[in-house]
C-alpha cells in the first residue's frame, strides 16, 4: 500500500494552507484532506482539523456509516469558537475497513474524492465519488448551467466553520487491491484537472492531492510538497 502526496502553494496566495493527515491500524486506515480559505491562522487551521477529522474515524472504530463520525465532528466543530473563530475550510474524510476494502467518504465543501487508474486525478480518468458544496454545483443541480453568478465555483455552500456545523454527505465504496484512491483540493482538480489544464506551476489556488494505491504490503509514502503539511496521526 502506497501514499502519494503532492501539495504545493497557488501563485495568487502567501502560503500553503492545504494539509493532510492519515493514520493505520490493523483494522482500518483513515485519511483527511483539508482545504482552508486564506486568513489570519488558516495554515495552522487546516492542520488542526485535519488531525481531528481523522481522530474522529480513528476513536469511532473506522464507522463506515459515518454516524459516529459526525457526532464527533459536531463535538469538535463547537470547540472552534475558542480558537478558530473566522476560519473557513472544505474537507474530506476517507476510511477504509482494512480487511474488506469497503469504505466510506465524508465531504463538506469541495476536496473531492475519487477512483482512479492513475496517481494523479483527472476530469475524463477519475470516477468521483462525491460532489463539491458549491453554488456553481447547485445551480448545474437545478438545471441551470449557463446561469451567470461570478465567483460561483469559489462560492462554498457547506463548510467547515466556528458558527455553524454543516453535516458531511456520506458515500459508499469498496476498493480492491491495485486501485488507486485520489483525494484532490479544488486549486488541483478543478485547476490542474478540469477543462483549462493550467500547467502545475502556474496554479493560482493552493493545490493537493493524496493517491492511495491499496494492497496488502506495509503502507510506503512518497511526498513532494512545499511543506511538511502530511501528518501522521498517532495513537
Amino acid at each position: 500500500m502506497r501514499i502519494d502526496w503532492y501539495s504545493q502553494k497557488g501563485q495568487s496566495r502567501e502560503r500553503n494552507c492545504d494539509a493532510a493527515s492519515y493514520c493505520e491500524t490493523s483494522h482500518g486506515l483513515a485519511i483527511g484532506l483539508v482545504d482552508a480559505s486564506e486568513r489570519q491562522a488558516s495554515q495552522q487551521f487546516a492542520h488542526h482539523w485535519a488531525k481531528t477529522i481523522v481522530s474522529a474515524a480513528v476513536s469511532s472504530g473506522f464507522d463506515l456509516g459515518g454516524a459516529l463520525i459526525t457526532a464527533a465532528l459536531k463535538e469538535a466543530q463547537a470547540g472552534l469558537r475558542e480558537t478558530f473563530l473566522h476560519q473557513i475550510a472544505s474537507y474530506s474524510l476517507v476510511v477504509i475497513n482494512r480487511k474488506s476494502g469497503a469504505g466510506a467518504v465524508l465531504s463538506v465543501g469541495d476536496c473531492l474524492v475519487g477512483v482512479s487508474g492513475t496517481n494523479k486525478p483527472s476530469k475524463s480518468g477519475t470516477n468521483w465519488l462525491n460532489t463539491p458544496h458549491t453554488a456553481e454545483a447547485q445551480l448545474q443541480s437545478h438545471g441551470l448551467a449557463d446561469a451567470v453568478l461570478p465567483g460561483a465555483q469559489h462560492l462554498l455552500t457547506r463548510s467547515i466553520n466556528a458558527r455553524r456545523f454543516h453535516e458531511p454527505d456520506i458515500h459508499s465504496f469498496r476498493i480492491c487491491n491495485g486501485y488507486k484512491l485520489i483525494l484532490a483540493t479544488d486549486g488541483y482538480w478543478r485547476e490542474y484537472g478540469g477543462d483549462a489544464a493550467v500547467d502545475l506551476k502556474q496554479l493560482q489556488d493552493d493545490a493537493s492531492y493524496l493517491a492511495l494505491t491499496w494492497g496488502e504490503s506495509p503502507l510506503e509514502l512518497e511526498q513532494n510538497s512545499d511543506m511538511a503539511n502530511l501528518l501522521p496521526l498517532d495513537i
